[in-house]
């Protein structure tokens, strides 16, 4: 999953948090949830779901759905 990068980063903003603060209350690593605000790297479903609860909005809203691709043999 991708997040949609600059609604997620606004909606973390409207929060009043920090995003160590924010990543503090999600559970998750605040480095990693930096990586994935800047669209540096993908996430889980898990993760995404988690941010998206705490930001009370869709999945949906704020990333992306990818496929993995199927390997070649």
């Amino acid at each position: 999953m991708i997040a949609k990068v600059n609604y997620l980063k606004r909606l973390i903003a409207f929060e009043g948090l920090s995003l160590k603060d924010f990543a503090s209350g999600i559970e998750v690593n605040s480095n990693f949830l930096n990586s994935i605000v800047n669209g540096k790297r993908t996430t889980s479903p898990k993760t995404a779901n988690k941010i998206a609860k705490r930001l009370n909005v869709d999945i949906k809203d704020i990333f992306i759905f990818i496929e993995e691709k199927e390997e070649v043999k």
